[in-house]
């Protein structure tokens, strides 16, 4: 069975110093870009205004349509800052998840335990700092599975793990392996083969910097054709059973993700300001930097697509071939400013789809996963096509009527005033 937590105060003290020295420049940088919002709240307004009377009915989805040169001018300074305080808030989470972390350790070291699922159904949790949290570990949020997470602790660097194959119709699975500071660094992933053996086994290999030998496990549950739970399969460490009791996940713990943007407050917004207009810019910056800003824990198991939407525009799918619905699962999620998600837990299953206009700058993130829960090959992004296109008025009447169902009838303004009007 897993060895539990031991409460090491060297690590809590010199958890508590670290977080007290990154907290200062997090909040100086947030107050900075308060104050720069203010300075550049109309200049930015009549540069976005210009920029959005030059551009067409279909835009490219990827960089929607790009940023004008004076917009990015007016833009620039508030997403260096923004950048810089996500970067130091995100030392200061996994600092306070290292001095907090004994209560999380306890739940996942005896079963597979939702942390996402429980932080937003228990009374006692505290969903918007777990919304800053998620924010700071994996910023494009999943709302097609919950990741279910389980801990262990190694006799030695290395150890056979094995994951039971649970072989079903309407399931897919992936479990990815980390361990490292923070259990944070990937070590490699298994998936559900229906046609393999009972056990699914790899070879894991601690790094150096992994801490007294804890390492953990995070399963990604995909369900379709029509199933609604599953049991989350068993554990073995070089022989021996881990799992105490069983876990079961199903499709309605997922049913947070439409209301998370109750939880949004002007931090959010200023925390991930600066990834709309990356975005915008991609073409500018390189491809593997600008993924590791947007996809920081990204599974690899998992093929991506992501890009902008301009406020007013409606984000279209087209896939080329029937084959690649046949043999994948194709998820979209639409997320604000904030990268909080407005239009969660889409699968799109037609050859062609519309989303409902944006009512707010927003950028879109698609997954490609296999039914079969194998590797996902590169080449089938070749066979998605993302645009934007804006809609007629009266399009966009009966659109704006439609997204009252996922809350986010909230505008680019409101959001901006928000961070304005509020001390942080």
């Amino acid at each position: 069975m897993s060895t539990r937590p031991q409460l090491d105060l060297s690590i809590v003290v010199f958890s508590v110093v670290l977080l007290v020295l990154w907290s200062l420049p997090t909040c100086a940088f947030l107050v900075i870009f308060t104050l720069m919002m203010a300075v550049l709240y109309f200049p930015r307004r009549w540069m976005r205004a210009l920029d959005r009377s030059c551009k067409g009915k279909i835009l490219n989805a990827e960089n929607g349509g790009g940023m004008s040169l004076p917009w990015l001018i007016c833009e620039l300074p508030l997403v260096v800052v923004s950048y810089l305080a996500y970067l130091c808030f995100r030392i200061c989470i996994f600092t306070s998840m290292a001095i907090n972390g004994k209560e999380y350790i306890t739940h996942a070291s005896s079963a597979w335990y939702d942390l996402l699922y429980a932080s937003y159904v228990n009374p006692k949790k505290r969903p918007v700092y777990d919304t800053l949290q998620s924010l700071a570990f994996g910023p494009r949020w999943n709302t097609h599975t919950n990741p279910n997470v389980f801990v262990v602790k190694l006799k030695s660097s290395t150890a056979t793990i094995e994951i039971e194959n649970v072989r079903l119709d309407g399931l897919s699975f992936q479990v990815v392996f980390y361990s490292g500071r923070f259990l944070a660094t990937t070590l490699g992933s298994v998936a559900a083969k229906p046609d393999g053996s009972e056990w699914l086994s790899f070879e894991a290999t601690l790094p150096p910097s992994a801490r007294e030998g804890w390492m953990q496990m995070i399963i990604r549950v995909y369900l379709y054709g029509g199933r609604e739970k599953v049991t989350l399969p068993r554990v073995k460490i070089d022989g021996v059973e881990m799992i105490e009791k069983t876990t079961e996940f199903s499709r309605d713990k997922m049913a947070f993700n439409h209301s998370l943007t109750q939880y949004q407050r002007p931090i959010h917004t200023a925390l991930q300001w600066h990834v709309f207009p990356l975005l915008t810019c991609r073409w500018l910056l390189p491809a593997a930097w600008l993924r590791k800003i947007y996809l920081p824990v990204g599974n690899p198991e998992t093929q991506w697509k992501y890009g902008a939407i301009i406020e007013g525009y409606s984000l279209r799918c087209e896939i080329k071939s029937q084959s690649l619905l046949d043999a994948h699962l194709v998820f979209c999620t639409i997320l604000n400013r904030a990268s909080i998600p407005t239009n969660p837990c889409n699968t799109i299953e037609t050859l062609t789809h519309t989303f409902p206009p944006v009512l707010q700058d927003s950028h879109w993130v698609v997954r490609i996963v296999r039914k079969d829960g194998n590797t996902t090959d590169p080449s089938v992004q070749n066979l998605v096509h993302f645009d934007l296109v804006l809609e007629s008025d009266d399009d966009k009447k009966s659109s704006a009527s439609k997204m009252k169902d996922y809350g986010a009838l909230k505008t680019a303004d409101d959001d901006e005033e928000s961070v304005i009007g509020h001390t942080i």
